[in-house]
């Protein structure tokens, strides 16, 4: 596998830190967590690829309340060499990253050595979790010192497409993209267009270069998902001021590029280190891009934080505080809450903090909102009330009035939703306009009091800020921020929560919650539907529970390829029931077949790394050291596979029915081939036929196979080659149930040597597959295949004479795991 450099040195981290006492756990949120969400909120690296995070990890990630991860896909780590991909890293943090109701914002970026334009060969790349500063300066560094990877590629000029349509392999990037977003094109909606392209350490080209780079990977990821969201490479912003106005002078004056959207859907920016930022230089780019192009485009912020500088928990080491762009724990929570307030009243479409774990090591900055050692700091708790509470308003507004900052969101689930805070070294008092006459006051730790109104008016103390930037001297972030929740009139609410996009097997937990904040006790009616076009059934009636398992027989048989769908109901006290639900339901889920199995060559030798593969590429596997594989298919249906290794012919595509989990199996025939015409899709021509045999569409493989019903023979002269290594004949045999017991006899002769074996026939209706060994052979012979017994009949297939364990290739061969990746959706 490939080895991570952060996962290195976070080992080194965790190493430093002193052992916990015997019998102590992990940390865990102190905080409830809600199933109130907002999908606005994300987190960058809660996972990553070669990460092999642990479970607990991931619980703290969905306790916090974020819905989306962030991470990059490297293209010099997927794609070492030219049509070489290995996604093995990437495959396994997605499904993880689904398994737990996440969804996946990826970056691609890192371009392969064999396609270097510029800088180092030796420099490494810098990662995208390894931030060295919050507002790294502007400037030139010598090129050997900037990694090759940040370079250019080659090709980026060529067209995207040939004439007929098709990718052109030979636009490396745009090969690489369509390849990246067709494989993961069920799971993964979001592409980012390399990151901090503004940025020397990222990016060594121009900005024409970046705007080819935009372009090229913009109509490949189209052509590979129209539904794909294509995110310009997020911004360091600071770096360079004329990066984005040069970037868009190139749109403007690109006539195709209006039809095209001007080759991105949002344009995500990196804001670090002031919490105002998240509202004025957002809105300061949406109107850059307004004036520029004319047209709004969706503003992300999928990076933002202030690093901490006073953690002195043993292992950590921190800088000392006050330091340049770096804020104390406590600042660092307060600017959690100040950039979700802002982000709303800004109306952004995304919202990540960088990041979940510290992950690094000195003298990389602290951003963690969770050390190494999985205790969360206050940042953890502050994102996890924003999270709950900031969430999914109709309407927000933000307001500064002198000392006192002031977002208001309404209509939100909770009602409305007040954040004040202190921009100033001074304390002050703040007067909010009251809705109701009391008001929950919730503290970035979760803590929460009542507060009464003071006629129209809620009356709060807000402390002053304690952050004060090092340069400027201003408060670029807030005071301790304060909430204020009056519910109003909310009504009952409930949601199935999130299913994986497919169970592990025929039955699996479904959970499911309250998510008003009226405080109203309910219980729940739970319905399930069987099918897209089943009709809706009651499963759990006034049930207090919160989850339960459905299937494998109750309530009903759960059927491979199909896919269940999952709603729920609130009943008060009264009787009073919620409102109906969506018509398709809360949640669903696909219960998928399997094709398993075993890719082995013509001496039933197991080959590793085979490539298992249906005809339209959506499920691929790849075999392990003892040849198995397994695929995922979905939904039910035929489908045409066929198995390929470098080194060995690829068989002919077989329709296999799937109705239930399959088992099938593959024998690969070698590259120097002696017979001709083995597998009978060319009639039975370079056959002679003696007695009763001919060509029939029953086979293993391919379209067709032969027949012979006794007494029939079928033969032919070959020549094999004397530097064949270890010749071996190799063919597929079957007899149907109606056959009567016979015997199949092959002769194989020639002047050097013969083999001779006989297979009995006994109407099993399964296909075997046999070998015969004719390494004392050489140079012309007669293979003949022959049929003995009354009314005995046989079909053949894949008939084979060559070389068996060819030589592996020249060079390092990658190690190959079994991996499944998602079949058609339905």
């Amino acid at each position: 596998m490939r080895l991570r450099l952060g996962l290195l040195l976070l080992a080194v981290a965790v190493l430093l830190i002193p052992p916990t006492s015997p019998g102590s756990k992990p940390f865990l949120p102190r905080k409830d967590s809600s199933s109130l969400v907002d999908d606005r909120y994300g987190i960058d690296f809660i996972n990553g690829a070669g990460y092999s995070i642990p479970e607990f990890r991931y619980q703290q990630a969905v306790a916090s309340g974020a819905r989306w991860d962030r991470w990059p896909m490297y293209w010099h780590l997927i794609e070492p060499t030219f049509d070489q991909f290995d996604y093995r890293a990437e495959d396994e943090a997605l499904e993880r990253d689904l398994a737990h109701g996440l969804k996946v914002e990826a970056i691609l970026l890192g371009t392969p050595g064999w396609t270097f334009t510029a800088g180092s060969a030796v420099a490494p790349f810098s990662r995208v979790e390894d931030k060295p500063s919050p507002r790294p300066a502007p400037g030139v560094r010598p090129l050997n010192e900037v990694a090759g990877a940040s370079s250019p590629p080659r090709n980026l000029g060529e067209p995207v497409f040939r004439a007929d349509g098709s990718i052109n392999r030979d636009n490396y990037w745009g090969y690489f993209v369509y390849n990246t977003v067709s494989r993961y094109k069920d799971r993964i909606k979001v592409w980012e267009m390399w990151n901090e392209p503004d940025f020397l350490v990222f990016w060594l080209g121009s900005v024409e270069d970046y705007y080819q780079l935009l372009k090229v990977g913009y109509l490949a990821a189209k052509a590979a998902d129209p539904d794909a969201t294509v995110l310009l490479g997020g911004l360091a912003y600071w770096t360079n001021a004329q990066f984005l106005p040069r970037l868009l002078d190139l749109m403007a004056s690109d006539p195709p590029a209006r039809q095209k959207g001007f080759y991105f859907d949002a344009l995500p920016v990196h804001l670090y280190a002031s919490s105002y930022d998240i509202y004025q230089e957002t809105t300061r780019t949406q109107g850059l891009v307004r004036s520029k192009l004319g047209v709004d485009k969706r503003i992300w912020v999928n990076e933002a934080n202030v690093p901490v500088c006073d953690d002195a928990e043993p292992g950590n080491g921190t800088p000392f505080c006050p330091a340049r762009w770096r804020g104390t724990m406590e600042q660092q929570a307060d600017f959690v809450i100040q950039a979700f307030a802002l982000a709303a009243a800004a109306d952004l479409e995304r919202l990540f903090m960088f990041q979940f774990y510290d992950d690094v090591m000195p003298p990389r900055e602290w951003y963690g909102l969770v050390r190494n050692n999985s205790r969360p700091r206050p940042s953890f708790y502050a994102y996890q009330v924003a999270a709950r509470y900031l969430i999914n308003p109709q309407q927000a507004t933000y307001e500064s009035r002198g000392q006192v900052e002031q977002v208001t969101l309404t209509g939100t689930p909770h009602g409305k939703v007040t954040v004040v805070w202190n921009n100033s070294f001074e304390p002050v008092t703040a007067r909010i306009k009251a809705l109701t006459g009391s008001a929950q006051m919730v503290f970035k730790n979760g803590d929460k009091r009542t507060l009464k109104a003071d006629g129209d008016y809620y009356v709060v103390d807000l402390p002053p800020t304690t952050y004060r930037d090092e340069v400027s001297g201003t408060a670029d972030i807030g005071g301790e921020p304060y909430i204020l929740v009056e519910s109003g009139t909310a009504k009952i609410a409930t949601r199935v929560e999130a299913l994986p996009d497919f169970a592990a097997g025929r039955s699996f937990t479904v959970a499911w919650s309250q998510t008003d904040a009226t405080g109203i006790p309910v219980t729940f009616d739970i319905e399930y539907r069987e099918g897209k076009g089943g009709s809706w059934k009651s499963w759990l009636s006034d049930t207090s529970a919160a989850t339960a398992v459905f299937g494998p027989e109750n309530p009903v048989p759960v059927k491979e390829g199909e896919v269940y769908y999952f709603r729920s109901r609130g009943r008060d006290p009264q009787g009073d029931m919620e409102p109906d639900p969506p018509a398709d339901g809360h949640a669903l889920t696909k219960i998928p077949l399997y094709l398993s199995g075993r890719v082995s060559d013509n001496r039933d030798n197991p080959l590793r790394g085979a490539t298992v593969a249906s005809a339209d590429g959506l499920s691929v596997a790849q075999s392990g050291a003892d040849g198995r594989y397994s695929v995922l298919v979905f939904p039910r249906g035929t489908y045409d596979f066929t198995a390929r290794k470098e080194g060995f012919t690829e068989l002919p595509y077989k329709a296999i029915g799937l109705t239930e989990s399959l088992g099938y199996d593959f024998v690969l025939p070698p590259k120097q081939e002696a017979v001709a015409n083995g597998g009978f899709e060319d009639k039975l021509n370079g056959w002679t036929v003696e007695g009763n045999a001919v060509q029939k569409s029953f086979r293993h493989t391919g379209k067709y196979g032969a027949y012979i019903g006794a007494p029939g023979a079928l033969s032919q002269k070959l020549t094999i080659s004397p530097d064949m290594q270890l010749p071996t004949l190799s063919f597929f045999y079957r007899s149907p149930a109606s056959s009567k017991p016979g015997e199949l006899k092959v002769s194989l002769a020639g002047a050097s040597g013969s083999a001779n074996k006989s297979f009995p026939i006994v109407g099993d209706d399964v296909w075997h597959n046999v070998w015969i060994d004719a390494a004392s052979i050489r140079g012309e012979a007669t293979l003949r295949l022959s049929l003995e017994g009354a009314d005995a009949v046989v079909w053949l297939d894949e008939v084979s004479l060559g070389l068996s364990n060819p030589p592996p290739p020249v060079g390092p061969q990658p190690l190959y795991l079994p991996i499944i990746t998602s079949g058609t959706s339905q």
